[in-house]
C-alpha cells in the first residue's frame, strides 16, 4: 500500500496530468421505505348510469358511501346505499334545494320517443332561463317564449 502511495506522489511531482478522481461511498445502508405500505382495495364507486340513459330493472346506477344522493321513483336503496333500477326505464336526476340540497335519482319509465322529447323541453327551458338571467330581452319576447301560440 506504501509503495501505491509513493508511486502516486512521484506521478504528480513528475508533471503528468492525471485526473484525480474521488469516490464517496455510502455512510449508511438504504433505509427502503419508512413502515406500513399495505393499502386496500379499490371499491369502484360512482355513477354507473347517468342521467337520460336506460337502465334495465335491477341495473345499479350508483354506488355510494352515504346517501349523498337519494332514492326517488321506481329506485331502491340497498344496505350499502347502493341505489339500483325497480323497473326499465330512463335515469333521470333531480336536485331539489328546500329546504335542504337534495338530489334525487328516479327512473321514468318513458319510451324512447317521451324521452326525446324530455330532453328537448329541458332544453328550450335552459335557453329561456338563460335569456331571462341576461336580461337582454323584451316583453314580447319572454310572451313568445311562454306562451307559443298553438
Amino acid at each position: 500500500m506504501m509503495r501505491a502511495v509513493t508511486a502516486f506522489t512521484q506521478r504528480l511531482t513528475i508533471g503528468f496530468t492525471m485526473p484525480l478522481v474521488i469516490m464517496r461511498h455510502a455512510g449508511k445502508k438504504a433505509g427502503g421505505t419508512g413502515g406500513v405500505t399495505r393499502t386496500s382495495n379499490p371499491k369502484y364507486l360512482g355513477i354507473k348510469v347517468h342521467g337520460d340513459q336506460y337502465a334495465n330493472a335491477g341495473n345499479i346506477i350508483m354506488r355510494q358511501r352515504g346517501q349523498r344522493w337519494s332514492a326517488g321513483e321506481n329506485v331502491g336503496m340497498g344496505r350499502d346505499h347502493t341505489l339500483f333500477a325497480l323497473c326499465n326505464g330512463f335515469v333521470e336526476f333531480q336536485s331539489v334545494r328546500l329546504p335542504k340540497k337534495k338530489t334525487f335519482v328516479h327512473v321514468r319509465s318513458h319510451t324512447q320517443e317521451e324521452q326525446l322529447q324530455q330532453i328537448e323541453l329541458r332544453k328550450e327551458k335552459r335557453a329561456r332561463e338563460k335569456i331571462r338571467r341576461s336580461g337582454a330581452f323584451s316583453l314580447e319576447d319572454y310572451l313568445k317564449l311562454n306562451y307559443p301560440e298553438s
